[in-house]
C-alpha cells in the first residue's frame, strides 16, 4: 500500500478550517483488510490526511455496530473500545502508535516492537488535539448502529525521538486501523494488509509507504 499525504497550510487550524481543508481531498482511504477469519466483521471506516509541515491531521469517520467508550486517560487501554489507530515509523527500526477512542482518549507509544515500547509522556500527549462528534463522557458498550467521527492534530514535537524540522523531509511507512477487543462483534481491521496467523498490530513488517509532499 502506498499513501501520498498532501500538503497544506491554514492561517489557524481551528475546527472549521481543517473540516474546509479536509474538502478539498476528494477520496477517502478505506480501513477494510480483514486479516482473520476468526474476527470477520469489518465496521465501514476510512480516513483523510494531510500535513501542514508542523502537523499531521488525521480524520476517522466509522459507522459500526456496537460502540464503547470506557476509557478517558491518558495512555489507558483505548483499544478495547470503539478504537481508531495510526501507526508510523520515520526509521527502519521503531515506530510510533497513536490510539484513540470515540471520545477522544489516546494512547501513544514509540519503540521497536509489542514488547519494547515506552508510552508518550503526557506533556506530548497534552500537544495533541482532538475532536470528536461523540460527548466526551465515558460509557460502557452499546448495542446500536452508530456513526462517528474523530480529528486527531498531531503536532512534530510528539515525534520528540526523531530528529527532523518538518514532514516534507521524510519518507515514512505506517498502517492505520481499527478495533474493539470489548465491542461486539470483537474486530480487528486494517488499511495495509497484515498476514500474521492472529491479530497483531504492532507488525511494521506490514506497513505501507508513507510520502509527504
Amino acid at each position: 500500500m502506498n499513501l501520498q499525504i498532501p500538503f497544506f497550510n491554514p492561517k489557524h487550524l481551528s475546527l472549521n478550517a481543517i473540516e474546509q481543508k479536509f474538502n478539498y481531498i476528494q477520496n477517502w482511504n478505506t480501513i477494510d483488510k480483514i486479516n482473520w477469519s476468526d474476527y470477520s466483521y469489518c465496521p465501514q471506516v476510512r480516513f483523510k490526511i494531510f500535513h501542514t509541515n508542523k502537523q499531521i491531521v488525521l480524520k476517522f469517520h466509522v459507522v459500526e455496530d456496537s460502540i464503547r467508550a470506557v476509557n478517558n486517560t491518558f495512555n489507558s487501554p483505548v483499544f478495547q473500545d470503539s478504537c481508531c489507530e495510526f501507526f508510523i515509523g520515520m526509521d527502519d527500526i521503531n515506530y510510533y502508535n497513536f490510539e484513540f477512542n470515540c471520545i477522544g482518549a489516546v494512547l501513544a507509544g514509540y519503540g521497536a516492537d509489542r514488547q519494547k515500547r515506552n508510552y508518550l509522556d503526557t506533556k506530548y500527549l497534552d500537544n495533541i488535539l482532538v475532536y470528536t462528534s461523540i460527548e466526551k463522557h465515558p460509557f460502557e458498550l452499546k448495542i446500536e448502529k452508530t456513526e462517528w467521527w474523530l480529528i486527531a492534530v498531531i503536532p512534530i514535537s510528539v515525534f520528540h525521538y526523531n530528529s527532523f524540522s518538518n514532514f516534507s523531509e521524510i519518507i515514512a511507512k505506517g498502517n492505520f486501523y481499527k478495533c474493539g477487543d470489548k465491542t461486539m462483534p470483537v474486530h480487528y481491521v486494517s488499511w495495509s494488509e497484515i498476514n500474521l496467523p492472529k491479530p497483531d498490530f504492532h507488525c511494521p513488517e506490514f506497513f505501507g509507504n508513507i510520502t509527504f509532499e
